[in-house]
């Protein structure tokens, strides 16, 4: 069993770095349809594959510390529940974060939950001057936990780096001033 670093915790979740441990998660949560309706529906996936993704990932910690996508788990019962990220976007200058959830957790708070820890660790740790989230136009759901993480809807964008998977996507976007301006203080 590979040692796995914590990132941030949440009264109810650890977020950690992944590790070859995790392979069979990340398949079971890659090759899920419902999860993917709103990524890549044609998205297919082997276990080689996150083999891969996962050397990729752990590659990204080395390369960029403080960025990358982490496995998230509910702390209770250490059940991994699903993933978030905070990376570059493309050159724009702009953080984009992003999470999947697995299916038995939606509707449990988790995706806002982890969305809140990491935009404040992106804000007060990374110093992002702005994060962006992005979701394909039906995706309600994902849509609503970037406004109640205090996310504002800009409208549609299209990003040229991917526009042959998705064409044009639903906007968000927090600045860090606004952040700070509203984040919780811990005195």
């Amino acid at each position: 069993m590979q040692h796995s670093k914590t990132l941030l915790e949440t009264s109810r979740l650890r977020i950690r770095e992944f590790t070859l441990d995790d392979v069979d998660d990340l398949l079971e949560i890659n090759s899920d349809p419902r999860v993917l309706k709103y990524i890549d529906p044609t998205r297919t996936t082997s276990r080689e594959k996150e083999i891969e993704e996962v050397g990729r990932i752990r590659q990204e910690y080395i390369d960029t510390p403080g960025l990358g996508v982490w496995a998230v788990d509910e702390k209770s019962s250490g059940a991994f529940s699903g993933l978030i990220l905070l990376r570059t976007l493309y050159d724009t200058g702009e953080y984009e974060i992003g999470f999947r959830t697995t299916p038995p957790n939606w509707g449990r708070g988790f995706a806002t939950e982890s969305v809140r820890a990491v935009l404040a660790h992106g804000f007060n740790t990374i110093e992002a001057p702005v994060i962006v989230g992005l979701t394909m136009p039906g995706n309600i759901a994902s849509q609503r936990v970037l406004l109640k993480a205090g996310l504002r809807h800009m409208g549609q964008r299209t990003l040229p780096e991917c526009a042959d998977i998705w064409p044009v996507l639903e906007h968000f976007r927090l600045e860090r001033g606004d952040y700070l301006k509203s984040a919780p203080r811990g005195d």
